[in-house]
């Protein structure tokens, strides 16, 4: 399918996306650290006008291929340097430029052609980066505990 929206034009098999994603489902493909278990146990429904982007182009956004955080302990925050995520398709032309999101908090969603981060796609693809989000957690000595109220998660501006 071809896609224009978010300053660019994608020529994507989002149902080939969306079954990569559904093959993203245990400790072989999802990292194991305490970091990642909460976003994955937590992103979903944090961030609406995020999820509606990546499902325009069949992106699970609980299953990303690469994180990069750091704890702020003092503060109870985990802090998203970086989500990424990777669609089965190209990009069309130039790169979009990247986006500002405002949802509660405000970070940039950014494309790139081919590699970016570590992934198991097979064939073309593009990625999708999600930078400089914040998810107040509670942080504790570990193990960290699976918390289960997203509301309290979400601050608001």
């Amino acid at each position: 399918m071809e896609l224009k929206k978010y300053g660019g034009v994608f020529s994507f098999d989002k149902e080939k996306t969306v079954e990569y994603y559904k093959n993203i489902n245990d400790e072989n493909h999802l990292c194991q650290c305490a970091n990642c278990k909460y976003y994955y146990a937590h992103i979903k429904g944090m961030f609406p006008k995020l999820e509606a982007l990546l499902s325009d182009f069949g992106v699970d956004v609980e299953k990303p291929d690469e994180i990069w955080s750091v704890d702020w302990n003092e503060k109870n925050v985990v802090m998203i340097l970086e989500a990424g995520y990777t669609v089965c398709g190209n990009i069309v032309g130039e790169l979009p430029k990247d986006i500002d999101i405002d949802d509660g908090q405000k970070f940039i969603v950014g494309f790139g052609k081919g590699f970016c981060f570590p992934n198991s796609q097979a064939g073309d693809y593009f990625s999708i980066s999600v930078e400089g989000f914040k998810m107040y957690l509670p942080m504790t000595d570990e193990p960290k505990e699976i918390i289960t109220d997203k509301k309290s998660m979400k601050r608001k501006k």
